[in-house]
C-alpha cells in the first residue's frame, strides 16, 4: 500500500510538472507569434518612412504644429508598441525574455537588462525557457507588495559558458531547504516546482547554481557550459 501511494504521488507530481512545462511552451509559442507581428509592423513603418518624413516636412512648412505633434505622436506609438525590451540579437533568448519581462513591466516592475550573447550561439531554447521562465516568474511573485519593485538581469556568454545573474527586490521571508529556496505559499502542492525544474535542467550541464539573500535583494547566479 505504501509503495502504491508513493507511486500515485510521484505520478501526480510528474503530471503537475509536465503541465507547468506545457504552459510555459505554449506561452513561448504565443510570444514568437507576437514578436513576428511586431516585426511586421516595424518593417511596414520603415518601408513608409520616406513618405512619413515628407508628410512631416509638409505639415511643418504649413506651420500646423498641433497636427505635426499628433502625426509624430502616432509614429512614436507604433515604435513604443514594436520596440522589444531585450534585443541582444539572439532571437531565442530575446523571445523568452521579452515575453516574461513584458509581464513584469505590466505589473509596474522596473526592469533592467544587460545582455552580451552572440546571435549565432546555439542555446537549447527549451532549457532556457525552463530556466529563465521560472526565474522571472519567481521574481515577479517576489515583488508583490514591494514599494519600488525591480528585476535586474545580466547574461554573458564567455568561452562556451553562459553566465546568468538575476536579482530582484522582495517582500517577506525566504526559506531554504538544503541549498535551495522553497516556496512560502500556503498551497505548497501547487507551487515550488520552479526551482526544482531549473535544477533538473541544469543537471544536464556542467554548472554552478548559487543564491544570495540580502535585506531587500534576492540574487540567483548560474554558470553553465553550453558548448
Amino acid at each position: 500500500m505504501i509503495f502504491l501511494l508513493d507511486d500515485i504521488s510521484e505520478k501526480q507530481k510528474n503530471k503537475t510538472e509536465n503541465q507547468i512545462l506545457r504552459d510555459q511552451m505554449d506561452a513561448y509559442e504565443r510570444e514568437i507569434s507576437l514578436q513576428n507581428e511586431k516585426s511586421e509592423q516595424l518593417r511596414a513603418l520603415r518601408h513608409d518612412m520616406k513618405r512619413h518624413i515628407a508628410e512631416i516636412n509638409a505639415i511643418a512648412r504649413k506651420g500646423d504644429y498641433e497636427l505635426l505633434e499628433e502625426y509624430i505622436g502616432s509614429i512614436e506609438d507604433v515604435l513604443k508598441d514594436t520596440t522589444p525590451i531585450c534585443d541582444s540579437g539572439n532571437s531565442g533568448l530575446d523571445t523568452i525574455l521579452n515575453y516574461m519581462l513584458s509581464r513584469a513591466v505590466s505589473k509596474n516592475i522596473h526592469v533592467k537588462t544587460k545582455l552580451a550573447v552572440p546571435k549565432d550561439v546555439q542555446i537549447a531554447i527549451y532549457d532556457m525557457n525552463v530556466i529563465l521562465g521560472n526565474l522571472i516568474e519567481n521574481a515577479i511573485e517576489a515583488n508583490e507588495d514591494v514599494e519600488n519593485p525591480q528585476i535586474d538581469i545580466l547574461i554573458n556568454y564567455v568561452k562556451g559558458s553562459l553566465a546568468i545573474e538575476l536579482s530582484n527586490t522582495y517582500h517577506g521571508e525566504i526559506q531554504f531547504k538544503g541549498d535551495l529556496p522553497v516556496t512560502t505559499k500556503k498551497e505548497k502542492e501547487k507551487h515550488g516546482y520552479g526551482i526544482m525544474n531549473i535544477k533538473k535542467v541544469l543537471d544536464k550541464y556542467n554548472h554552478t547554481l548559487d543564491f544570495d539573500v540580502s535585506d531587500d535583494r534576492f540574487t540567483v547566479r548560474i554558470l553553465m557550459k553550453v558548448t
